[in-house]
């Protein structure tokens, strides 16, 4: 080491390695393995060699240089002394000692004394029960309820009015509730059940069942069964449609099959059909009588089957045979499903004017079967009935149409009718299904089918449509007529709640609401906003009546409407103009207009010549794109066979997550095809399609406006 770095090294005071200490080892540990050395081991020098420390303690003389140098050794007032090593420089021997003696210093500022502890605290780990009693842990939010035993319970008597009691009685089989011969004798003891087998044990069981709990758990299961399965994900059944399709057809049909039972329904012309909204491929179809021409002294005297109206539930699924028959005592006009979820329920209206509900859960038992055929089959009755009442019996106005209308209120009222008569007497009822027990509500209307449970409660009755809402029903000198107007069509506005359309005579469609009055426009016109009757209320009527409406199901504000002079009406609902007037496109009176089930700009018409009109919205606004005549003539047949009624919906079915668009064509002969709209008519384009209706309805209104 040289003589300047030593000069320098001297400059520092002690007091710069005073500082805060780093914590790191001295020496290396190989070292302090090879070369420690005892205190012990240390042997003081001769007189005059040797120097004494601060602390008295006689130490070798360090190999420095002089005294003064870094290597003259540090000792402490305990009198410790470093350990001499090889191989240090005088840096990291002053640093060791500074860190002793620090140590040192820290050492005797600490005193120790034993203290005695005489009670030491131990926690024992606490149970669930502590936990819940103290209330702590997870049961800090638990409360604690206490319930009355019946200590304090008090006993008092009053005077009360005789029960009235009534006993009724009824042949049963023999054997109901007992065991039969052969299951004692297997008994060892001679009671039944002891030391049998399980399998006798249930049978034991069956036998002692209380009466009609058989027909309670089918009827239950029939019901719970089919939710519970697709509440799984399971399908209740696996029916497919029945109807070949083809392919890339650009015909108006895909494919067909012919419902047909001509030991039934022979010579019984259609008069209505409804396509199912559940998930299965149901249709139905209501029939006129077969002697309807004879008139009603020929049908008064005759009792058999042929005089009675009849409908058919057809299982496309299967199509062979009708699924069920339902008949009754008027002829049905026009016929409907109950509205999701309650597709068990089936409506009529009827000529007559009365109104037949059918339980299609009903059991088969309940009702008679008849040889038809050569083969029987299970006739239902209504299961409730207007036909007895005072006021169809009066009146006697024939149902025209009828529109089911969802609930949310439950499996006790599960849907709403609505209903209207010839002569415009617009009705709501309620569909009321009554508890088992309900005994006094069935047997106080006489309308209730025996063991049924459906009925019928009118809630509303004698709606004001059109501009006899404004009035409050009463009619100004010149509308004197308008109390007396006729009414062939109904229509309800799904996104107007409790609104409807009526189609009536004078060229209107008339707007109703049995809640309220309804907003404007009450009435709708067959001409454009450019016409005398548009602009002017005291415009002489246009001589046509509106025979049939539909509603668009892509666009709800959107509706068509056909009248008898062939004229083809599109409408939007907040517009009396209409927005696209066909005039005389169908030769003869419109008899159905319907929406295509799968394209917005999609329709079709029927007129009473069988004459079937495709019109296409998005390619021609001016007239039909398509013509077909809906009329059968075959070599074996007297007569062509003409078309009643058209029908257009959505074939559903358990296996297709999406349905398939179907039209059904009715005949005069009793007979039904059935066919899968072509590619032409049936493919979707919604989203195309769906916005030029939009502009379309739309352009009209900004027009009306300006």
């Amino acid at each position: 080491m040289s003589e300047d770095y030593e000069e320098d090294f001297e400059q520092y005071s002690e007091e710069g390695f005073e500082g805060e200490e780093e914590d790191y080892e001295v020496l290396p540990s190989r070292m302090a393995q090879s070369t420690a050395v005892n205190e012990s081991s240390v042997q003081p020098s001769p007189k005059g060699s040797a120097r004494a420390s601060y602390s008295g303690t006689i130490r070798p003389q360090s190999q420095g240089r002089g005294t003064g140098t870094p290597g003259a050794g540090y000792g402490t007032s305990r009198g410790l002394a470093l350990p001499q090593f090889t191989g240090l420089t005088d840096s990291q021997r002053q640093s060791a000692a500074k860190k002793l003696a620090a140590a040192t210093k820290r050492m005797k500022e600490v005193n120790l004394q034993v203290v005695a502890i005489d009670d030491l605290f131990v926690m024992a780990p606490l149970s669930k029960y502590d936990l819940y009693f103290m209330g702590r842990s997870v049961y800090s939010s638990v409360k604690v309820a206490a319930s009355q035993t019946n200590e304090d319970a008090k006993e008092e008597e009053c005077q009360t009015d005789d029960i009235s009691v009534r006993e009724y009685s009824c042949q049963v089989p023999d054997d109901r509730n007992t065991s039969s011969p052969e299951d004692k004798d297997a008994a060892p003891s001679g009671r039944a059940g002891n030391g049998a087998g399980p399998s006798q044990r249930i049978a034991h069981r069956m036998t002692r069942l209380e009466a009609g709990i058989e027909t309670k758990l089918s009827a239950f299961l029939q019901w719970a069964g089919p939710m519970m399965l697709t509440a799984i994900g399971l399908a209740p059944s696996n029916k497919t449609v029945a109807i070949k399709a083809v392919a890339n057809s650009k015909d108006l049909s895909g494919g067909m099959v012919r419902l047909s039972f001509d030991a039934l329904l022979a010579n019984r012309p259609v008069s209505c059909s409804s396509y199912s909204t559940g998930a299965e491929p149901m249709l139905l179809v209501s029939y006129s009588v077969v002697n309807a021409q004879m008139g009603s002294e020929a049908l008064l005297s005759d009792h058999s089957l042929g005089a009675k109206g009849c409908m058919c539930v057809w299982d496309l699924s299967n199509p062979t045979v009708p699924h069920a028959v339902l008949v009754s005592e008027g002829s049905p006009a026009v016929c409907c499903w109950g509205p999701a979820p309650a597709t068990n329920l089936v409506f009529a209206g009827m000529e007559e004017g009365g109104i037949c509900v059918w339980d299609l859960e009903e059991t088969a038992s309940r009702h008679p079967t008849e040889s038809v055929g050569g083969s029987l089959v299970v006739l239902r009755r209504p299961s409730y009935t207007t036909e007895g009442s005072s006021e169809v019996i009066t009146s006697a106005a024939p149902i025209v149409a009828m529109c089911p209308l969802a609930t949310s209120s439950g499996r006790s009222t599960p849907c709403q009718l609505v209903t209207l008569s010839c002569w415009g007497d617009v009705n709501v009822y309620t569909v009321s299904v009554m508890a088992r027990g309900d005994t006094a509500a069935a047997d106080a209307d006489l309308g209730v089918r025996v063991g049924s449970r459906v009925r019928l409660l009118k809630t509303s009755s004698s709606i004001q449509i059109g501009m006899q809402a404004l009035h409050g029903g009463v009619a100004r000198p010149r509308e004197a007529s308008a109390l007396l107007r006729q009414t062939y069509a109904l229509q309800l506005l799904t996104h107007h709640s409790r609104q409807f359309l009526v189609g009536a005579d004078g060229g209107k469609v008339l707007r109703g609401s049995w809640v309220g009055a309804p907003p404007a426009p009450k009435e709708y016109i067959a001409d454009d906003h450019m016409s005398e009757a548009a602009s002017s209320s005291s415009a002489s009527a246009i001589p046509s009546s509106a025979t049939t409406l539909h509603a668009s199901p892509f666009y709800p504000s959107a509706f068509l409407a056909g009248h008898d002079d062939g004229t083809v009406v599109l409408h939007r609902a907040d517009q009396a103009a209409a927005v696209l007037v066909w005039f005389g496109v169908a030769a003869a009176r419109v008899q159905v207009v319907r929406w295509s089930p799968s394209r917005p700009c999609a329709f079709f018409v029927l007129d009473a010549f069988s004459t079937l009109y495709c019109f296409d919205l998005s390619v021609s606004r001016t007239g039909p794109v398509h013509t077909q005549v809906l009329v059968r003539q075959e070599a074996d047949l007297p007569a062509p066979v003409l078309s009643t009624y058209f029908e257009a919906g959505m074939l559903r079915s358990t296996t297709a997550l999406e349905g398939q668009p179907s039209f059904a064509v009715g005949y005069d002969s009793g007979e039904v095809d059935c066919h899968i709209l072509g590619a032409r008519f049936g493919a979707s384009q919604t989203t195309a399609e769906l916005q030029v209706l939009e502009d379309l309805v739309g352009a009209a209104n900004q027009t009306t406006k300006t």
